[in-house]
């Protein structure tokens, strides 16, 4: 009796036993199973942040090649817009300068001053000599600036009125002659040929002196003053109504015969201005002509 007891008792206690293994392992194996899912989960999420931030660094990426792509275009596009400017600005037009270019020449040859006064006194239209020394400016252009310089002498007489050119055998003083002229030109250049037309304003200065042979004391057949007191009258009326204004016409022509030197013929026409403001006319005019060499 006592063994069955004990064999029911072992037997229910290996049972329980049994039992209490399997929930064990059960026990175990889902403690194991929530393990591997939590494993698992972190696992995933670890990748979904890897993924994340994959993506975000090929965002920022794409951005910033953007940005560089933006600045390279706007360079690009500065440089284009100088090149532009620099282009236009070679195109446009530049104001030339006028070249500064002088020349200096001389002259000399005959004049020729108009008489038309019929005292028998009076020399007939005489002609003189003239050496002269001028200067252009801007000569390489159509349009130039020219100053000239030039020297010669005459007779002359008193008729009571006015100085009057004499002949040798009638003078009284010997005027010396400076006349200045201040003239533009309008120049055509043809190869090594030019053609020059201007216009402008002599200034005669003449101062007599009275002449080698003749006495102050010597009387004006036709005054009958005395011969200082005529070279007085003389030079006073050189001066008077504008009788040393001359307005003039000039036209030369010139050709090259080196690099630095040219020649040619000059003319010259002067009108009497105070003759012609007093009624005189065409007395006193001067035309000359002349040789021009210039360098």
């Amino acid at each position: 009796m006592k063994t069955r007891t004990f064999l029911a008792f072992f037997l229910i206690f290996s049972i329980f036993a049994s039992e209490l293994n399997a929930q064990n392992f059960v026990l175990r194996r889902g403690g194991s199973a929530e393990n591997s899912n939590s494993t698992n989960s972190e696992k995933v999420e670890e990748k979904k942040e890897a993924v994340q931030s994959k993506e975000k660094s090929e965002v920022k990426a794409e951005n910033n090649i953007e940005e560089t792509e933006k600045k390279s275009s706007e360079n690009e596009a500065k440089i284009s817009a100088a090149e532009n400017e620099s282009q236009n600005a070679e195109q446009k037009p530049k104001k030339e300068k006028v070249p500064f270019e002088k020349d200096i020449f001389f002259t000399f040859g005959p004049m020729l001053m108009v008489n038309t006064d019929s005292t028998s006194k009076s020399a007939p239209s005489p002609v003189m000599y003239a050496g002269a020394i001028g200067g252009e400016f801007f000569s390489k252009n159509s349009i130039s600036a020219q100053t000239r310089f030039s020297f010669f002498t005459n007779y002359y007489l008193w008729d009571g009125e006015v100085a009057q050119p004499a002949e040798i055998e009638n003078r009284t003083a010997i005027a010396l002659s400076f006349l200045l002229d201040l003239c533009g030109n309008y120049n055509w250049f043809n190869g090594k040929n030019q053609f020059s037309l201007g216009a402008g304003l002599g200034i005669l200065a003449r101062f007599g002196i009275l002449c080698e042979g003749v006495d102050p004391a010597d009387k004006n057949p036709l005054t009958g003053t005395e011969a200082s007191d005529d070279v007085n009258s003389i030079n006073s009326d050189f001066f008077a109504n504008m009788n040393f204004l001359y307005p003039e016409i000039v036209f030369s022509y010139l050709r090259e015969i080196s690099p630095k030197w040219k020649a040619g013929v000059e003319t010259r026409a002067y009108l009497p201005l105070g003759s012609l403001i007093n009624g005189n006319g065409a007395d006193g005019m001067m035309v000359s002509l002349a040789l021009k060499l210039v360098h």
